[in-house]
C-alpha cells in the first residue's frame, strides 16, 4: 500500500511553474504550460483513474480511484483509502482498520513526492529534468542516481491540453501505471467534498493528532 499511495502523490494538481531551464526541455514545457493554463481557467480538478501496480514475478494490482483539487483543498478516494484537506486539517480514512486520523495541513515541500498536491507537478519538482520524446509522450528523468525512481513517462493530450496517462518504473523493478478514465473540467467540486462527513464512515475510531 504504501508504494500505491507514493505513486498517486507523485502526480496530481494545481499545476505551478517555476523551473529553471537546465531542469526543462522548452517544447515539453509548452505542452505543460497548456495543460496549467485549462487547469488554472476553472481553478480546479477532478479526475477519475485506474491504477495499475505491476510488480515483478507477483500479480498485478488494479484499483479504481478518483481525485479532486481547488486550491489547497483536495481529496483522493481509493478502495481502501481516502485522503481529505480543506487546506486547514488532513484527513487519512484507513478503510480498512476503519481508523480516521486527523492531522494539521502543511504545505508540501515542492521537492516531496509522497503528497497529493505534487501529483501532476512532477515537471517542477527538482529531483526531475524532462524532455519530449514524442509528439504526445514526456520523459522525466531523475538528477541524482540514487533516486527511488528511475524513469517516467506522461502521455498527454492535445485538445483540450490534458494528462492521458502516467508510467513510473523503480529500481525495484516494480513499473506503477495511472490511466485517466475521464476528466470532469467543467464540473466544480461541492465545499463538502473537502471535509470529512463523520456519518459516512459510522464506527471508526477517530484519532486527533492535531496540535494547532
Amino acid at each position: 500500500m504504501n508504494h500505491l499511495i507514493i505513486l498517486l502523490f507523485l502526480f496530481f494538481p494545481l499545476l505551478l511553474v517555476g523551473q529553471t531551464e537546465r531542469y526543462t526541455d522548452p517544447e515539453a514545457r509548452e505542452i505543460l504550460q497548456g495543460i496549467e493554463q485549462s487547469i488554472e481557467t476553472t481553478g480546479h480538478v477532478h479526475y477519475t483513474f485506474r491504477l495499475g501496480i505491476h510488480p515483478p514475478e507477483r500479480d498485478s494490482i488494479i484499483q479504481d480511484g478518483a481525485y479532486w483539487q481547488q486550491g489547497t483543498s483536495y481529496r483522493l478516494d481509493l478502495d481502501d483509502y481516502t485522503f481529505i484537506s480543506d487546506g486547514v486539517s488532513q484527513w487519512v480514512v484507513d478503510k480498512a482498520s476503519q481508523e480516521i486520523q486527523i492531522h494539521d495541513y502543511e504545505d508540501p515541500d515542492p521537492s516531496e513526492v509522497a503528497h497529493p498536491q505534487n501529483l501532476l507537478k512532477i515537471y517542477q519538482n527538482p529531483n526531475f529534468r524532462y524532455r519530449l520524446t514524442d509528439s504526445d509522450l514526456i520523459e522525466f528523468i531523475p538528477m541524482e542516481t540514487d533516486f527511488e525512481y528511475f524513469r517516467a513517462i506522461m502521455q498527454v493530450e492535445s485538445d483540450p491540453p490534458d494528462i492521458a496517462s502516467i508510467q513510473v518504473w523503480s529500481k525495484d523493478g516494480s513499473r506503477y501505471a495511472v490511466h485517466m478514465t475521464d476528466t470532469h473540467a467543467g464540473v466544480a467540486p461541492p465545499a463538502e467534498k473537502f471535509q470529512l462527513i463523520e456519518t459516512d464512515f459510522p464506527g471508526y475510531h477517530i484519532e486527533d493528532l492535531r496540535i494547532n
